[in-house]
């Protein structure tokens, strides 16, 4: 009866007459719940499925895997190519800015008409021909 009750975090002792009746209690109930928690477990492992079974044993081989002594990448060579690397962020944020400016300065260019947006709710939107669009400020209007 000592070993049915006793698990592996505690440590039971079997009743005496001096021991108090809540640990008598105590001893006389953990009996029936460590055989409820085995009879758990079994059922749960019955209802996995049949175990996987071990492999006997792997094959022993007299020498170590091959492993390669040298690096490939490794060498004077690729020494380029790491700066390269360690510089490809400025290299983009660099071409990004170039290539936006080319394309802000292109944007327009070869256009034959432009369209004016309308200023209001009655008015529409205007097509201008590119010869009648003035580069630069309005002339002063006369009265």
């Amino acid at each position: 009866m000592h070993a049915a009750c006793c698990t592996s975090a505690v440590r039971c002792s079997p009743p005496t007459a001096c021991s108090s009746r809540q640990s008598q209690q105590r001893h006389f109930t953990a009996a029936p719940l460590a055989t409820q928690r085995q009879a758990r477990q079994r059922s749960v492992a019955a209802a996995a499925g049949p175990e996987k079974q071990q492999p006997e044993q792997l094959p022993y081989t007299d020498r170590p895997a091959e492993v390669p002594t040298s690096d490939p990448w490794e060498g004077e060579q690729f020494e380029a190519v790491g700066k390269l690397a360690s510089l490809a962020i400025p290299i983009i944020a660099a071409a990004a800015v170039g290539i936006g400016l080319f394309a802000t300065s292109t944007y327009n260019e070869g256009a034959t008409v432009f369209l004016d947006a309308p200023k209001s709710q009655q008015d529409s939107a205007k097509l201008i021909p590119a010869d009648q669009l003035m580069l630069g400020p309005p002339p002063a209007q006369q009265p």
